[in-house]
């Protein structure tokens, strides 16, 4: 299988900014819409947070959440992108994500990418737009030199309303490469190695720094591990190190940002749920019957020689004022071994009777 990626281009400083200037002066969401436009500037910008090294890779469950889209439309946003030339995907598959990186169209070259007020800029940007008016940044002085572009000025001309000239524009300057950034402290790291031990990660050092690069704190570290621990087999340890070292999702909440998870591991869980739910129902249940026969031995301590002892037609009236059926019991034969019965449902009527009388 060929390298993935390996036809990416090379990008010179800060080549985000110059895309996302582009996109604003050709007016591309007129062709691939505001949604083609924010997922463009999504690619270009993690390329620029991988200082253009390699070509980002993407799950589209990690997409679609930043875009605030469904899988379905955001695979339409995308289509939409390749297919007027703006971005080039090759597409991933089972535990594999896709690779993305952002494409100057070929009919575009001839446009130049310095800041809106240069003629020239301007000029080449109105084949693409039209109604657009462009200011420079005199405008906040009071000066009006604005080149105004309209749907009668095809000839691409350009007016100003004061007389002369304008100077020429000055050439953008070109920076120069971002000073390298600080290594984390070691200490850091060494926490970070820590907790990525018990999750089955390869070569835990350079994924713990590689996190640390993506903008995930160690609080974030140990909330995304404990999440993907709290649910066994629904990932492998190659989603988890996509999770926690690309930019994009590696500040978001624990339980974002995931691919989607194994069907199987994730009715297992919910059935250890379930299981764990009826086991602690059982529980408690047990527990309210055994507080309950505690408390009748206390009240039977307290009362049961005073019942054994009382008159059955007082314990007939006792017993009727709380349950009619149960006080017909104490009627013929039997009826002292029926109150005596300390698991019969006499006994503890009384009982319940006797201590709230005293309460009383």
């Amino acid at each position: 299988m060929p390298f993935r990626g390996r036809d990416y281009p090379r990008r010179e400083p800060f080549f985000a900014v110059r895309f996302a200037r582009l996109l604003a002066k050709t007016c591309a969401a007129n062709e691939i819409g505001a949604d083609g436009c924010w997922l463009l500037c999504l690619v270009a910008q993690i390329e620029d947070a991988r200082r253009y090294s390699s070509a980002p890779t993407f799950y589209n469950e990690q997409l679609a959440p930043l875009m605030g889209l469904e899988q379905r439309q955001f695979r339409r946003v995308r289509d939409r992108c390749v297919a007027a030339g703006w971005l080039h995907y090759e597409p991933g598959g089972k535990g594999r994500a896709g690779v993305y990186w952002v494409v100057w169209p070929e009919h575009l070259r001839e446009i130049d990418d310095t800041p809106p007020g240069g003629a020239v800029p301007v000029q080449a940007a109105a084949e693409h737009c039209t109604g657009i008016v462009v200011a420079d940044d005199r405008e906040s002085s009071g000066e009006t030199a604005f080149p105004v572009v309209s749907d009668h000025q095809s000839s691409g001309n350009t007016t100003t309303n004061r007389p002369g000239t304008r100077p020429p524009s000055l050439p953008e300057p070109r920076p120069g490469p971002p000073p390298p950034r600080a290594p984390h402290d070691r200490s850091v790291e060494a926490e970070a190695v820590r907790i990525l031990q018990t999750t089955g990660v390869g070569r835990p050092v350079e994924v713990a720094r590689a996190a640390l690069e993506a903008g995930a704190s160690l609080d974030v570290l140990g909330d995304v591990v404990a999440h993907f621990e709290a649910h066994p087999g629904w990932w492998g340890p190659g989603a988890l190190v996509a999770r926690l070292v690309t930019p994009s999702v590696a500040v978001l909440d624990p339980a974002e940002g995931w691919p989607t998870p194994n069907r199987e591991a994730v009715r297992q869980s919910a059935a250890r749920e379930r299981e764990g739910r009826q086991s602690e129902a059982e529980a408690a249940e047990r527990d309210q019957r055994a507080a309950e026969r505690s408390r009748m031995e206390q009240l039977e301590l307290e009362f049961g020689e005073a019942i054994d002892a009382e008159p059955v037609e007082s314990l007939r009236a006792i017993a009727s004022e709380r349950n009619s059926f149960l006080a017909n019991w104490l009627r013929g034969e039997g009826w002292r071994e029926k109150v005596r019965d300390r698991n019969g449902p006499v006994r503890g009527v009384l009982l319940e009777a006797f201590a709230e009388r005293r309460a009383g």
